[in-house]
């Protein structure tokens, strides 16, 4: 794997592993907040996957940069659920980040396969 290759394979387990430290930190249960895992950060993990596809450096960046974003619009969609707007409810926001970003994540993916370049020697 080249240098860009653990780069964006790197940065997406960071944000990954950010993003589960926030649901275990706020769950009452350790089931709940594995039940919140897929649909929350299951986009990164279809990101992560991806990283094994792609070879070129753009497609690489593309990818870091969507997930960067993904990172960012969970950590705003996690500040209003627990922290701005407390309400006994507000958890179920966690549910559907995921399926709310699909129409950013699907064209960044999308790109990254169009740009994936050809497999290394």
């Amino acid at each position: 794997m080249k240098s860009s290759v653990n780069f964006a394979f790197w940065m997406t387990c960071l944000v990954f592993a950010v993003g589960w430290i926030m649901l275990f930190s706020s769950s009452i249960s350790i089931g709940g907040a594995i039940f919140a895992v897929p649909f929350s950060l299951g986009p990164l993990l279809v990101s992560i996957a991806l990283t094994f596809y792609v070879w070129s450096r753009l497609s690489l960046i593309i990818l870091s940069t969507g997930s960067i974003l993904y990172g960012i619009w969970f950590g705003y969609v996690y500040m209003i659920a627990f922290h701005w707007y407390i309400d006994p409810q507000s958890a179920i926001a966690l549910a559907f980040v995921g399926i709310y970003s699909l129409p950013v994540m699907i064209p960044v993916w999308l790109t990254a396969w169009a740009f994936r370049g050809s497999a290394p020697q």
